[in-house]
């Protein structure tokens, strides 16, 4: 078979002989077929996910969740050729590409919050925390600072349980710690 071959720059024109016989080893997990597939996509997918992420731990996440979909997907799904294959796995690899950069921000801004926080606590730790809440911030912005720094929850939730966009969920958050820390 085409993928029996060594692998080689050529291997996705090896693929490209035998398409609809290399779709059906795949969906076989056949070893062979995904071995030749990853071969392709290690060169192409990710010096793409390279030149795009640029972090490597990232780039490896990304393409090991982006094969996982492929595979899930690979049931229901039809190519005509390896070039349309190729563009199914890459609109896969952007979309979870961008899942995972969107976590990764909200991490990190979750991250400096809870620093934020932190510094909070520690300047004013003889001052009554709960007080200085109660008078200088609404029953919005308290709402808001408990749910995400106490219980955690994501700031989707958040709007969504105060009926409010997201984007205005994270102002009133970030405004209401500035108001905290011009306390300081």
């Amino acid at each position: 078979m085409f993928f029996k071959k060594r692998l080689t720059m050529n291997s996705s024109v090896h693929i490209e002989e035998n398409f609809s016989g290399f779709v059906i080893q795949l969906r076989k997990n056949d070893r062979e077929a995904w071995k030749a597939l990853d071969f392709v996509l290690q060169r192409v997918l990710k010096n793409w996910l390279r030149r795009k992420v640029g972090n490597n731990i990232l780039i490896e996440e990304i393409y090991q969740i982006s094969l996982t979909k492929f595979l899930v997907l690979l049931e229901t799904s039809e190519f005509e050729n390896f070039h349309k294959l190729k563009s199914f796995i890459f609109s896969i690899a952007e979309k979870t590409m961008k899942e995972v950069l969107r976590n990764n921000t909200r991490e990190e801004r979750l991250h400096e919050d809870k620093e934020d926080v932190k510094n909070i606590y520690a300047f004013i730790e003889e001052k009554d925390v709960a007080a200085l809440i109660e008078n200088h911030l609404n029953s919005q912005e308290k709402k808001i600072l408990v749910e995400y720094f106490h219980h955690g929850n994501p700031l989707k939730n958040i709007a969504a349980q105060l009926n409010i966009t997201e984007e205005n969920c994270r102002v009133i958050k970030h405004r209401a710690l500035k108001k905290l820390k011009s306390f300081l």
